[in-house]
């Protein structure tokens, strides 16, 4: 890993560097892992919001129907766009 140079040892340009097999599979990491820790975060904070009172909900601003709605979607479910930086 981190061999940034061909066979002949000249070094790779940067636009094949960038679609070198191991540059491609840690982009990948990255987004799974941002993918991973944004799952969590909408988990529990969707597992925090159903068990918020209403006093509480009020304090948002949120209806207990749109709490209702937020609480119910699945981890997986978001409106988040990840942007992996190289």
């Amino acid at each position: 890993m981190g061999n940034d140079f061909t066979n002949d040892g000249h070094a790779l340009s940067p636009e094949l560097l960038n679609r070198h097999p191991e540059f491609e599979l840690r982009r990948a990491g990255r987004y799974g892992l941002q993918r991973l820790r944004l799952w969590i975060h909408l988990y529990r904070s969707r597992k925090s919001l159903a068990r918020m009172t209403a006093a509480q909900l009020d304090d948002l601003g949120l209806s207990y129907t749109q709490v209702k709605i937020e609480a119910s979607r699945p981890f997986w479910d978001t409106d988040y766009d990840l942007v992996v930086k190289d």
